[in-house]
């Protein structure tokens, strides 16, 4: 009989959390809409998002396990970053100028008009045409070169030359901010309390915060 109410207990305190079980996504209330700062859980699967006007600030996903006093997000599937790049031919260059030509576009190979394309302290630089195309001739200095490949609303490409090349670059850069992965990260929060629709954590600096359930769209 003993072993029968155990049961009992046991089966109601397992069934009475998992209608707590956390599904869907969480936002923080921002009522200026400044910045957003969501959850989104999925089965035994979560992930992040943090950020403002200029975009996603950090972000990263994983597995969560929850109790009634804590909520616990390991951040052991967050995705490499995909970052702008470059890709380039060179060749020895005897002459006392360098020829540096530049194809800018976006991760997804199109043109991208008006790109700043310029060597960092100097006074070289040109605006990419209606095709992405640049080209620069360069006096040849001491140091090597620093060339920096831009454009509103991308990441901008950094890249290293040495002085005794010429160069044929084509830069494909990533539109957006460049935010910071969660990697390798455990956190731990401590739960104040669950709601149907809401639930409330006491974080480091034992500060009530509340995540609020988002309606889904139909």
């Amino acid at each position: 009989m003993k072993n029968f109410y155990t049961f009992l207990l046991v089966g109601y305190t397992v069934f009475s959390f998992g209608q707590n079980k956390l599904e869907g996504i969480y936002c923080v209330d921002n009522p200026t809409g400044d910045f957003f700062e969501c959850l989104e859980f999925k089965g035994n699967g979560f992930s992040f998002e943090e950020g403002g006007h200029g975009g996603i600030h950090s972000y990263g996903s994983g597995t969560f396990d929850q109790t009634d006093k804590y909520l616990i997000l390991n951040y052991n599937q967050t995705k490499p970053l995909e970052l702008s790049y470059h890709k380039l031919k060179f060749w020895i260059n005897s002459n006392p100028v360098i020829d540096l030509k530049v194809n800018a576009m976006d991760l997804k190979g199109n043109k991208i008009r008006g790109a700043n394309i310029f060597v960092s302290n100097s006074k070289y630089g040109v605006v990419a045409d209606t095709l992405g195309y640049g080209q620069l001739k360069l006096e040849k200095k001491d140091q090597n070169l620093e060339l920096i490949i831009s454009y509103l609303g991308y990441v901008r490409e950094t890249i290293q030359l040495r002085q005794d090349f010429n160069y044929e670059i084509d830069v494909y850069l990533k539109e957006g901010s460049m935010p910071t992965p969660i990697l390798h990260q455990t956190d731990t929060l401590k739960i104040n309390q669950y709601k149907k629709d809401s639930f409330e954590v006491i974080n480091k600096n034992s500060r009530v915060r509340g995540w609020n359930k988002r309606l889904q769209e139909n």
